[in-house]
């Protein structure tokens, strides 16, 4: 996995069962990762409404059209990572739907850097 200012790349195809990640830090900012898997799919223009409705103090209704975040399964994690640095993560996967996204605070506006975009919907099959 390779962070950036504001996304992710991640490299090969994940399936369920046991994984090392290396999680490197390419870009001009420190970055961490948080990996989370979602009871049922997502889209990441849904994870945008969720972040957004955040930001404006609100949370997704139970019953509404959104996934509700507190049914969000933590996973794993890398703690913030300063530019050109590695770490390596063990994690086993299920198959389903997972997200990571970054919320190490934007030097500049002092936003996470979610709320900027770094976020990725991933699908294990």
């Amino acid at each position: 996995v390779t962070m950036f200012e504001y996304d992710f790349t991640v490299e090969g195809t994940l399936t369920p069962g046991s994984h090392v990640f290396a999680v490197t830090n390419v870009g001009a900012q420190p970055h961490e990762m948080y990996m989370v898997r979602t009871p049922e799919p997502v889209t990441e223009e849904q994870i945008a409404q969720i972040l957004e409705m955040e930001m404006q103090g609100a949370t997704p209704a139970p019953d509404g059209d959104l996934p509700n975040p507190d049914e969000f399964i933590p996973v794993t994690g890398m703690s913030a990572l300063s530019t050109g640095k590695t770490g390596w993560i063990p994690v086993t996967l299920e198959a389903g739907t997972y997200i990571i996204i970054c919320f190490i605070p934007d030097i500049e506006s002092g936003m996470p850097h979610a709320y900027h975009g770094m976020y990725q919907v991933i699908t294990v099959e």
